[in-house]
């Protein structure tokens, strides 16, 4: 059995809040960029039924200007841990998956999110992010990851 990936001119139809379309698809991707970035300020706990569930407290991180008359921030990551959150909401039609992947610039620079598949019945959730021990600045709205699409 063969995947072949949806066009990105197709796969943009899917996306909503896209921040600029021309520059956020390529041929057979969407990039996404990131909204918020959070840290985990208080451990969660997960238990076999469910009835001992806490979920990790998160805190956002603010980005900062480095001129005042920025118009965007950056955030500076330290080693470690963080949870990202996107712009852009996906749309997908029955029998569709799509595969969210890290930007490959973004693992030239030593940090990663898992790889994640989308359902119809999902949404895009709070993605982990790794940063590595040199760490990373992170502008808003900067492209992180990739999204494709395939069909069932």
């Amino acid at each position: 059995m063969s995947v072949s990936f949806i066009p990105g001119f197709e796969v943009v139809d899917r996306i909503r809040n896209l921040i600029d379309k021309d520059t956020q698809t390529g041929e057979d991707k969407v990039y996404l960029t990131v909204k918020q970035i959070y840290f985990l300020d208080k451990k969660g706990s997960l238990d076999f039924g469910g009835k001992e569930l806490n979920l990790a407290e998160r805190k956002p991180l603010l980005p900062k200007k480095r001129l005042p008359e920025d118009k965007y921030g950056w955030w500076s990551l330290s080693q470690g841990t963080h949870l990202i959150e996107f712009n852009e909401q996906i749309n997908l039609r029955e029998k569709e998956i799509a595969i969210l992947q890290p930007r490959e610039e973004l693992l030239h620079n030593c940090c990663s999110h898992p790889v994640q598949i989308v359902t119809p019945k999902e949404e895009l959730s709070l993605v982990p992010l790794n940063v590595g021990c040199q760490g990373i600045d992170i502008k808003q709205n900067a492209r992180i990851s990739t999204l494709r699409i395939v069909k069932r």
